[in-house]
């Protein structure tokens, strides 16, 4: 089984993603757990659209 697993609780449908946040021009090139990690901010507002319009098109699909 992949992902992760509450205790105590029973699988569900679940979805799990990376956002890639590198960007050698910013220099963010280092991996999460070093110093010197840092993140192209402009692919958060894009991990965003993609929550929310996944988010939205599951929901559409429920009525």
């Amino acid at each position: 089984m992949s992902g992760w697993l509450i205790t105590g609780g029973s699988p569900r449908p679940s979805v799990y993603f990376r956002l890639g946040v590198r960007n050698e021009k910013l220099g963010a090139v280092y991996p999460l757990q070093h110093p010197r990690f840092r993140v192209d901010e402009q692919a958060l507002s894009i991990g965003a659209v993609v929550l929310c319009d996944s988010a939205r098109n599951f929901l559409m699909r429920l009525t």
